[in-house]
């Protein structure tokens, strides 16, 4: 089985004498199992074209995860499972893809904000809390929550506007 370090993200494989329980909070906290998480993204993948059959591109996406060692992981498999659609588009994965939190190096999260808002790229963005409240994205189409049931406080104050 493979064991992740949270902060390293490192993974460091053992055999275990006995069947590992844990519990649904648990999940892709202290145990990560990536099944559930691609098989969300691929049911996207898969469906967004009858979703938006009039679309050639991916719909502005943005995905709320539950803390940012998910939120990596849900950018990791985005990036494989899109990838035809990144090669089609002559794009980075990780220009397609990208998450935006607190944590992300590289480029401020405002500058990502910004681009997200207003360019061709990033289709997909993967966020836990930083895009929230009072952020608007006029061309965004898509939100997809891989949090746990229950409205967060940002999630009640989503307002969706939408023409006709």
């Amino acid at each position: 089985m493979g064991l992740r370090d949270r902060r390293t993200r490192a993974v460091r494989w053992e055999q275990l004498e006995d069947e590992l329980v844990y519990y649904p909070e648990q999940l892709d906290r202290e145990v990560v199992s990536l099944d559930p998480i691609r098989t969300i993204i691929r049911a996207y993948r898969d469906s967004y074209r009858q979703l938006f059959p009039e679309r050639t591109k991916v719909p502005k996406t943005l995905i709320f995860a539950k803390d940012d060692s998910h939120a990596d992981t849900i950018v990791e498999i985005a990036r494989e499972e899109f990838m035809p659609e990144i090669l089609r588009e002559g794009c980075s994965a990780n220009d397609y893809v990208r998450k935006i939190t607190c944590r992300t190096t590289g480029a401020r999260p405002e500058d990502l904000i910004t681009a997200f808002r207003n360019r061709l790229t990033p289709r997909i963005v993967v966020t836990v809390d930083i895009i929230a409240t009072g952020t608007d994205i006029k061309p965004l189409e898509v939100l997809i929550f891989m949090r746990p049931e229950g409205l967060n406080a940002e999630e009640s104050e989503i307002t969706i506007l939408a023409d006709g």
